[in-house]
């Protein structure tokens, strides 16, 4: 790749970033379900998986399509623990949070299965 094509790749994701904006829920099941076809990618720094598990199982719960992948940041929970929160139809592959930290670490990423 040469520094133009790195330039113009660069560009592109400027302004995808540039545009990025807030949705309400009807904006978020209109795009979605124009897009069910896609891969859709849902990230949120949940801040604490066991204090905010609920109240993100009911937000995917009001959207009318599933995304293809989940990415939660800082759940803050060991993998010995993942199957406490589990969510329905996704496979979880999880990374520990760090044993010396309290807050701030641990991964989880859930896939929904290949048909």
């Amino acid at each position: 790749q040469n520094d133009s094509e790195s330039f113009n790749e660069l560009n592109y994701i400027d302004q995808l970033l540039e545009n990025c904006s807030r949705h309400n829920l009807s904006q978020l099941n209109k795009t979605t379900h124009e897009y069910k076809d896609a891969l859709s990618i849902f990230y949120n720094n949940i801040d604490g998986v066991t204090s905010n598990f609920d109240n993100l199982c009911s937000e995917l719960c009001i959207m009318q399509e599933k995304f293809s992948i989940i990415t939660l940041a800082e759940t803050n929970l060991d993998a010995a623990n993942k199957d406490l929160f589990r969510l329905n139809e996704y496979q979880s592959i999880y990374q520990s949070k760090i044993a010396s930290k309290r807050k701030g670490s641990g991964l989880d990423s859930a896939l929904i299965p290949l048909l």
